[in-house]
């Protein structure tokens, strides 16, 4: 049975992918206002796939607890639900934007198994890896052996991160995609949802009534992300700036995904269908096309000054457009298009 509260966090965290999407580009001159702006909003948007990865997990404990008795099962059951889809839309955007590499057996390659096909896919082969552990992660009971795994894991993934990234920027697995591709880098998200949902946490009066404690937490570790972006990026390592796999966003990703769980034991039966829940139910598919409309969108966009000098404004409109577009082809498709190939191909 859905969670229309999930189900809004999963709107809210898609609306974030694609903020994370329109900022970027850091066009204006250094400590500018506008660069100001984006680097501030990435900050606060930096929680986007720890989220999915950490709400995937607590999810996964749940069915592979209740629903599931069979390893095998599990990850057939997941894998139905997230490849085919995947290689659908790599498939269309192959087609449509990367032609040449179909001269290419290696192009090809990294279009599948890094994810370049659709430029973001590196989120979906470190979400089959996470599923390929969730049985291991499972089998682990008491708190304190989480928690040792957890911070263990996290540390070397860190360490290898901040190392590749500032000594040896020139190697291949310290550029994008690559050096977020293995699940090394988004370690502790996806058990931390395992975690929280084995040990019950989210009917632990105890725990839900921290949630105000944990949203505090949330805005300091946010700042102090800004801190450390402007830091960052005083040093030319703008890359590792805007990232969501620095320690202080981190820290800040987890302290909202705790915040997130607390308040569920508060809100959960007053959450109302709304047009986030909406999106939160169809936030796999936004995520495997959004990117498709993003460039001509935000070209379209800067031939008008004003929003373009206005950061914010620059970017809230390039996220309502791409996100409507996307809206009206699931409509669309949900009318349309038989429900098999909903599922198979299109991952509504």
């Amino acid at each position: 049975m859905r969670s229309n509260y999930w189900d809004t966090w999963k709107g809210i965290t898609i609306l974030c992918v694609a903020t994370l999407h329109a900022t970027g580009t850091f066009q204006f001159p250094t400590k500018s206002r506008n660069w100001y702006c984006e680097l501030v909003i990435c900050q606060f948007a930096d929680f986007a796939v720890p989220m999915f990865l950490a709400l995937s997990g607590y999810f996964a404990a749940k069915s592979f607890t209740h629903v599931f008795h069979d390893i095998k099962k599990y990850w057939l059951a997941r894998f139905v639900r997230i490849i085919p889809p995947y290689l659908f839309w790599t498939a269309v955007f192959v087609l449509l934007k990367r032609r040449s590499d179909l001269l290419s057996i290696n192009a090809l390659d990294k279009d599948i198994f890094f994810g370049l096909g659709i430029g973001i896919g590196y989120f979906v082969i470190v979400l089959l890896q996470f599923i390929l552990l969730t049985p291991l992660i499972m089998k682990i009971k008491k708190a304190q052996d989480h928690i040792v795994i957890m911070v263990s894991i996290t540390s070397v993934g860190l360490l290898l991160n901040y190392l590749l990234r500032i000594q040896h920027p020139w190697l291949l697995f310290a550029q994008f995609p690559y050096y977020a591709i293995s699940f090394l880098t988004w370690y502790p998200f996806y058990h931390l949802g395992i975690f929280i949902q084995q040990q019950g946490y989210a009917d632990n009066p105890s725990f839900t009534g921290q949630a105000t404690k944990f949203f505090v937490i949330y805005l300091f570790f946010v700042f102090a992300s800004i801190t450390e972006a402007l830091m960052l990026s005083s040093k030319g390592l703008m890359s590792l700036a805007v990232s969501q796999i620095k320690f202080t966003s981190f820290l800040a990703s987890i302290s909202l995904f705790l915040f997130a769980v607390a308040f569920h034991g508060v809100e959960d039966t007053r959450t109302k269908n709304t047009i986030l829940t909406w999106l939160g139910r169809n936030s796999y598919l936004i995520y495997l096309m959004h990117l498709l409309f993003f460039p001509r969108v935000s070209t379209l966009l800067k031939h008008i000054s004003i929003p373009y000098n206005i950061q914010p404004v620059y970017i809230l409109l390039q996220v309502i457009v791409v996100i409507s577009i996307c809206s009206f082809i699931i409509l669309i498709s949900k009318i349309t298009v038989p429900r098999t190939i909903q599922k198979l191909c299109l991952g509504i």
